[in-house]
């Protein structure tokens, strides 16, 4: 405010209700900027009386009131948010090693709709619902929308964490993306939380499970495939372990079955250890798996990945894991929108 001026920005739909004579034309000008993947701000102001002025320096909560109506509009700004060139080459290659991709963010739905388009993404109107819709659902419906829709438009954190928590329920394994401080509550409840370094907050930072030190999310591609590769050589080991000691438990067995001995003593039975368990072992341990790590083509529920629209790349030494944060305790709260 400034002198007897109030000026008054914010989402188009609600400062567009609060103002007087506004035609087709402000609703057709949004839905221009925002088609052209622009985050759009409204501006409006009003001339205020005498008596209004005395009353908001009686009052402070009359302001909010005064905001809500008798408004003339003034204008709108298109802010512009580019993705990072390598964006849609990332979400291309998650995309192929069966990583399905959400996402969530503040903006109006048409502009989460351009900004997909530029990543890469296949959305169209039919893929977004917002934080209204959402809100309208049950928990029934929800679970159903969030393996359906693609874009979450005009999410709040806590809607944020309804999204990531209901993609749990579902039995996706989800992994939230975001640098924001609205999206730190996110972070917490997503099974993997990662936070983004570079002009990223410090509630982010501290809610994640992996930070990005240098802000290259790329590095989230080395890391799918690293984890992967982990999980195939313990599958290996325990195969191994688990294949070598079930032949001496049958062994012995049988062979104290026969002759009502066991045929081997203790030593022996250690000395076998030795070759049968410790050398595969020591082989499955120092071994490098080669090829691509490939969700199967039959497990569509293998990972879900909450992104922001900025992406980069780094090698796996970028990742870092804060202090503090093993183990953590279950996350409480609400919902997943990428920020952009």
């Amino acid at each position: 405010m400034s002198g007897s001026e109030l000026t008054v920005k914010g989402a188009p739909e609600v400062v567009l209700a609060a103002c007087r004579d506004v035609g087709v034309d402000a609703g057709r000008t949004v839905h221009e900027l925002a088609a052209e993947g622009l985050r759009v701000i409204t501006v409006a102001r009003r001339r205020l009386t005498a008596h209004q002025l005395q009353s908001v320096r009686q009052d402070p909560e009359r302001m909010v009131e005064l905001c809500g109506k008798g408004l003339s509009l003034t204008g709108f700004l298109g802010l512009a948010d580019t993705p990072r060139a390598q964006a849609p080459q990332l979400l291309a290659e998650l995309a192929d090693r069966g990583v399905a991709i959400r996402l969530i963010t503040g903006d109006h739905p048409v502009t989460a709709v351009a900004i997909a388009n530029e990543l890469g993404l296949p959305a169209t109107a039919e893929h977004v619902i917002t934080g209204s819709e959402w809100n309208a659902l049950s928990r029934k419906d929800q679970e159903r929308v969030v393996v359906e829709r693609m874009i979450f438009a005009r999410m709040s954190p806590e809607n944020k964490v309804q999204i990531v928590q209901t993609l749990e329920r579902t039995g996706r394994v989800c992994a939230m993306v975001g640098d924001g401080s609205n999206d730190a509550a996110a972070i917490r409840a997503a099974t993997v939380g990662v936070g983004v370094v570079a002009h990223g907050s410090d509630p982010a930072h501290t809610a994640a499970d992996v930070v990005l030190t240098d802000g290259r999310i790329e590095s989230l591609l080395h890391a799918v495939e690293e984890g992967r590769r982990l999980w195939r050589r313990v599958q290996a080991a325990v195969s191994v372990l688990l294949g070598g000691n079930a032949s001496q438990v049958i062994f012995a067995i049988i062979g104290s079955a026969l002759t009502g001995n066991s045929p081997l003593n203790a030593r022996q039975l250690l000395l076998m250890n030795v070759f049968t368990d410790a050398l595969p072992a020591a082989a499955l341990a120092v071994s490098i798996p080669s090829g691509q790590c490939v969700a199967p083509a039959a497990a569509p529920t293998n990972g879900h990945c909450g992104v922001p629209s900025a992406f980069a790349e780094g090698p796996p030494q970028r990742l870092r894991r804060p202090r503090g944060r093993w183990p953590r305790s279950p996350a409480v709260g609400n919902a997943l929108p990428p920020s952009r």
